[in-house]
């Protein structure tokens, strides 16, 4: 098996370092990089037993594999062994010794990592704190230096079946941030998290539309909100984005926009009796931040929305001002169209318990 380093908060290879005040020879030992059919590449340390015998102990980590050979020099094959077996983990060992880090819990290492970041607001940390008390609760209360790949691989396969493959990335995501951290402070020898598989599942393909299908669809739509399809087809904004563009974000004289600001939605937390609500704050990533060039047509488009509007107002509203809620056009308006271009009404006829009735009364009385 594929070994790392030992760890427990303090001085954990208690027993190797009561060792250290006998003088003993160093023992020898090679240490040399191999590629597994896997395509990983791992670190073998060949040496000899007390009792002559030659073994060897594979790392998955060049350092790991370095710190156990020079605890082997030092204080010999038998000791080194007792040492890995008795408190195998993955913490960073420094003359005998581990971060005291090692020895937080995930939940607690957290505390540090979200005080150590300079782009996360206050409700974005709060969503990771959820992770951690709900999704990734099952490894909240393991030390950090403990965690092995093999539960985070074990807690992947469980959550997946529990809930969305994008909630499991996300949570998996931020697991992975978080010890990629431990491991830039040298706390940690690798992240057990790094390159774990989501399983995909059964997903829905996406559907695009062709120009053809998208006309046809288009001719649909009501003409008071056919510029909503137009621009998200001609910019590529996402809902969010276009939806919170303000009117000083639009340069039609340059032809261009600029996408700094998206809608976000804080869920309600039932525990402090606190209501969900809306804001509107910075684009889903960094990366969002753009500009967009825009067409002729899209100047067009874009003309009426600005004219007359203040710098802070929305280009994109809904009939009475305000957010545009996605839910709402995609139910009086998108759902309605396709329906159309389908041969169906519109919307669907609401039939209760009392429609129903009244429905049968009119057949029985048309059938006498």
């Amino acid at each position: 098996p594929c070994h790392k380093h030992p760890t427990q908060s303090g001085s954990i290879w208690s027993y190797a370092r009561g060792m250290q005040h006998t003088k003993k020879p160093r023992h020898s030992s090679s240490l040399r990089a191999r590629v597994r059919r896997d395509g990983v590449t791992v670190w073998d340390i060949r040496y000899r037993r007390d009792d002559g015998s030659s073994t060897s102990r594979t790392f998955l980590e060049e350092d790991a594999a370095r710190d156990w050979q020079d605890l082997l020099g030092r204080i010999g094959p038998f000791e080194a062994e007792l040492a890995m077996e008795t408190v195998e983990t993955n913490a960073v060992v420094t003359d005998g010794k581990v971060s005291v880090a090692a020895g937080l819990t995930i939940i607690e290492y957290a505390e540090h990592h979200f005080a150590s970041q300079t782009n996360a607001n206050d409700d974005t940390v709060e969503g990771y704190r959820r992770f951690l008390s709900h999704g990734l609760a099952p490894l909240a209360h393991r030390t950090i230096g403990s965690l092995q790949r093999q539960e985070v691989v074990d807690w992947v396969k469980t959550r997946r079946k529990e809930v969305s493959y994008k909630t499991v990335k996300n949570e998996h995501a931020f697991l992975s941030s978080m010890l990629g951290r431990a491991v830039n402070e040298r706390i940690l020898s690798m992240n057990p998290a790094k390159g774990v598989k989501i399983p995909d599942g059964l997903r829905g393909e996406m559907t695009f539309l062709t120009p053809d299908e998208f006309k046809k669809l288009y001719a649909f739509i009501p003409d008071r909100w056919k510029h909503v399809p137009l621009l998200l087809a001609g910019t590529g904004l996402r809902w969010s984005e276009l939806t919170a563009l303000p009117v000083r974000n639009v340069d039609l004289n340059r032809r261009q926009l600029r996408v700094t600001q998206a809608w976000k939605y804080v869920k309600p937390n039932k525990k402090k009796g606190e209501k969900g609500y809306w804001y509107v704050g910075p684009p889903k990533t960094p990366r969002a931040r753009r500009d967009v060039a825009l067409t002729d047509d899209l100047v067009a488009i874009l003309r009426p929305l600005v004219d007359g509007k203040q710098p802070d107002d929305f280009v994109v509203t809904a009939v009475r001002g305000g957010r545009l809620m996605q839910q709402k056009f995609h139910a009086s308006v998108w759902a309605p169209a396709i329906r159309l271009i389908n041969g169906m009404p519109a919307y669907e006829p609401h039939v209760t318990g009392k429609n129903y009735a009244h429905s049968r009364e009119k057949q029985l009385d048309t059938a006498t």
